[in-house]
């Protein structure tokens, strides 16, 4: 899991791949400690996902990562990965490399390869088709550039640019 994400990062770092709950401390990806909802400041709060190789998007102290418990809602999503940044924020970045800003609240991510993945060729207008990632359809799209694709045969997997905003 990892070596091919540093695999890929080392190749092609602006490219996309095609515990314990509730108030309990986690120790999450990397070897840090947290605690989901947790107030560092006042009035601000932390949230800490994890993003699969399939684009399902997961609290990251899920013990079950599965299509049952990732999170489906189209608003959320798009809100989410539309505001997902490189995380150049002085905290949780060696374990959470990405950080999704929503107000006062901090939504941190790791992720098994890379935080884009893409879901579905959108071509309904065959001049200009379009990828869209992390399950949003029309809401979260690149314009598709097949002569762009690096597939990666050692870890079976086809990379696409992805947006900048997301590390792109």
């Amino acid at each position: 899991m990892w070596p091919a994400c540093a695999a890929l990062r080392a190749r092609a770092p602006a490219w996309a791949l095609v515990g314990l709950r509730g108030g309990r401390a986690y120790g999450g990806g990397g070897g840090v400690t947290y605690t989901q909802g947790q107030s560092p400041e006042p009035r601000t709060r932390e949230y800490f996902y994890y993003v699969d190789h399939q684009g399902q998007l997961f609290l990251d102290d899920s013990r079950m990562k599965n299509f049952i418990t990732c999170f489906k809602d189209p608003q959320f999503l798009v809100t989410f990965f539309s505001r997902l940044r490189p995380n150049r924020s002085g905290r949780y970045e060696a374990a959470f490399p990405f950080l999704s800003l929503c107000g006062r609240e901090r939504n941190f991510l790791r992720c098994e390869d890379r935080p884009v993945v893409f879901t579905h060729l959108l071509a309904a207008d065959p001049g200009s088709p379009r990828l869209s990632y992390c399950g949003c359809g029309a809401a979260l799209t690149v314009p598709f550039e097949p002569a762009r694709l690096l597939p990666l045969a050692a870890i079976c997997r086809l990379y696409h640019p992805a947006p900048e905003r997301a590390g792109g």
